[in-house]
């Protein structure tokens, strides 16, 4: 999937802040997720390429979360899939 961000970003109903992407379930599509992922991915320093992923327990997180691992795939990471966690330990780390 080749996709700009900032395409992306004009056309969603989404914002990004300090806590992350902020929208309604529905507008974060797969193509939505797949995108900010990518461009998360590309500007952060991850010198191992591994990165860890956990979700919360709303029932959309799975489907995020596999659009995540997928975007994640393609750019040649290696993906830690922790399953459901507390939501203050879901963001993405670099595994120690």
């Amino acid at each position: 999937m080749k996709l700009s961000i900032s395409d992306v970003a004009n056309k969603a109903n989404i914002k990004f802040g300090t806590s992350g992407l902020r929208g309604q379930v529905t507008d974060l599509s797969d193509e939505v997720c797949f995108a900010y992922t990518q461009a998360f991915l590309q500007s952060t320093p991850i010198k191992d390429k591994r990165v860890v992923i956990g979700h919360d327990l709303r029932p959309s997180s799975p489907r995020i979360t596999q659009v995540c691992i997928t975007a994640a795939e393609q750019l040649g990471f290696r993906c830690e899939y922790v399953g459901a966690l507390p939501t203050p330990a879901t963001p993405w780390s670099t595994l120690a």
